[in-house]
């Protein structure tokens, strides 16, 4: 008698694996790409430019997330697909975002009066054209999404990245255009992934109006949609309250210290998103595979980039000095808090994405709006207290949503009392053991007056053996043994570069020294 619910979890654990390899592949060289142009972007422009720009990509998220009114992720979660619900989904959203892209356009000059700054103004008229490429883009990307061709989707994402932000933001910023260099950075990335998509994609596009097809789709996406729009208002706040309470150059410190930690930390929650939620879609009606492959997500993720935020906490000053320049005092004294709210969100995510897969969205729902109103009373408290004061706001609001998401997963997944909290503690320990391998590299270079990118070099250095020997030899071996575990479902180790690697995770030495 075959067991079909063991046979399928190494197939599906191999094409999620691989999956997110190539996602992951392509965002990090996304990530190189991406701090190049932080690097020289920063020290072309003014913080007030960034601030400008942050300004209006926070009403140009409200637009997008009507436009897609959830669509893609009900592509991705439905059972079956016709080609008259695919052709229906892609006209409503087309439609939807021409509608949407007008608004915004006779809506700019709120939108200036929102931030008190004129200048958002012209940059939000601008900036809307981009809903029309996502909407455009939606559906293919949704398909691509659907069928797990993540390796097609990564490069697609980082060619649109390089044409966008390398060549024409660059260009444009050397040129002297100033925040006009932000906007064709944007407009150009969003135009050429949405082109690539509808090459690689090739769903049917011919227009049909037909609500009957979608109705379901729709169903489904207006859930999720409702809950999109809390967490855009909890997204939008920090940004607008900032500005409105300290103005565009404090917004301008904050966007650019935020980025710097979003570069690592959002590149990977994404990949991890476009397979994880493809995946647990397809194992929704098993909750105890549902409990481990969660189980083990927020393990790994917590093994990994916990240690790595506090090893950014600890290198700030150095981070802040080579990345962005010495214009950035104030960006520097908040990294240290802004480097673990990426991993909280990140780790609040799985949360999310089961809920999601389940269809249990009212507690989600409820979460994202205790969520709203806490941060919005910590704004209240903290506005006049300065930047590191709201900084500190969020990072504690933050922990308490995803403290909300813990005990709801322990309700509606088969789980004990202590699997999350043992989950996280290989990651907490690690993240004490490379935060003081830095501190001490640290204070060394500085009583030897080395110079700071070689100081900053160092920090990488000794945080990447540091947690090296976590995973070989100290508090990350069991979170090593829960990956290895993984590889070995997915059929990886019988040969190659494959079983190489997992020879090496298993002893901790290179295979000719692993040999008897």
């Amino acid at each position: 008698m075959t067991d079909t619910g063991d046979a399928a979890e190494p197939n599906l654990t191999r094409r999620t694996l691989g999956g997110f390899s190539w996602s992951v592949g392509g965002r990090v060289l996304g990530l190189v790409a991406q701090i190049a142009y932080t690097s020289v972007m920063a020290r072309l422009l003014t913080p007030e430019l960034f601030g400008i720009m942050a300004s209006a990509q926070v009403v140009l998220l409200a637009g997008q997330i009507l436009a897609e009114l959830g669509i893609g992720r009900a592509l991705v979660q439905a059972d079956e697909l016709s080609t008259e619900q695919v052709r229906a989904a892609f006209t409503a959203s087309v439609g939807l975002g021409v509608v949407l892209t007008g608004v915004l356009v006779l809506a700019a000059p709120a939108v200036g009066l929102l931030f008190d700054d004129p200048a958002v103004t012209s940059v939000t008229r601008v900036m809307a054209t981009v809903l029309i490429f996502i909407t455009l883009g939606l559906t293919a990307e949704a398909m691509l999404l659907r069928s797990m061709r993540f390796k097609q989707v990564a490069l697609l994402e980082l060619g649109a990245f390089v044409v966008g932000y390398l060549f024409v933001g660059i260009g444009a910023g050397l040129a002297g255009a100033g925040v006009w260099s932000l906007v064709a950075a944007a407009v150009t990335k969003a135009a050429v992934f949405t082109i690539g998509c509808l090459l690689v994609a090739r769903h049917p596009m011919r227009p049909m109006l037909a609500w009957s097809r979608v109705r379901s789709l729709y169903a489904f996406g207006s859930q999720v949609s409702v809950i999109s729009v809390v967490e855009y208002l909890t997204l939008a706040l920090p940004p607008t309250a900032i500005s409105r309470a300290l103005g565009q150059a404090q917004l301008g410190q904050f966007n650019q210290g935020n980025r710097i930690v979003e570069l690592p930390f959002v590149n990977i929650s994404q990949a991890l998103s476009d397979v994880l939620f493809p995946a647990m879609a397809r194992v929704k009606e098993d909750r105890q595979r549902m409990a481990g492959a969660y189980l083990t997500a927020l393990q790994v993720t917590a093994g990994l980039l916990l240690p790595c935020a506090a090893g950014l906490a600890v290198a700030s000053d150095e981070i802040v000095l080579v990345l962005l320049g010495d214009q950035w005092g104030p960006a520097a004294a908040v990294l240290p808090l802004l480097a673990f709210q990426p991993v909280v969100l990140m780790l609040s995510h799985y949360g999310g994405v089961v809920c999601e897969a389940l269809g249990t969205l009212g507690a989600k729902l409820a979460i994202q709006v205790v969520t709203l109103l806490l941060l919005a009373a910590g704004f209240g408290l903290t506005g006049t207290h300065g930047l590191l004061a709201m900084v500190l706001a969020m990072l504690v609001v933050r922990v308490l949503r995803f403290v909300a998401y813990l005990a709801l997963m322990h309700r509606i997944l088969p789980l004990g009392h202590a699997d999350q909290p043992v989950a996280l503690l290989g990651g907490l320990a690690a993240s004490a053991v490379v935060a003081a391998a830095i501190w001490g590299w640290t204070s060394l270079a500085h009583s030897l007056g080395i110079v700071v990118p070689v100081v900053l070099a160092g920090q990488v250095l000794v945080g990447a053996v540091a947690l090296t020997a976590s995973a070989f030899y100290g508090p990350l071996r069991g979170t090593r043994d829960v990956f290895v575990q993984r590889l070995e479902w997915a059929g990886i180790g019988a040969g190659g570069p494959g079983g190489r690697l997992l020879r090496v995770l298993r002893t901790g030495q290179p295979e000719s020294a692993a040999r008897p």
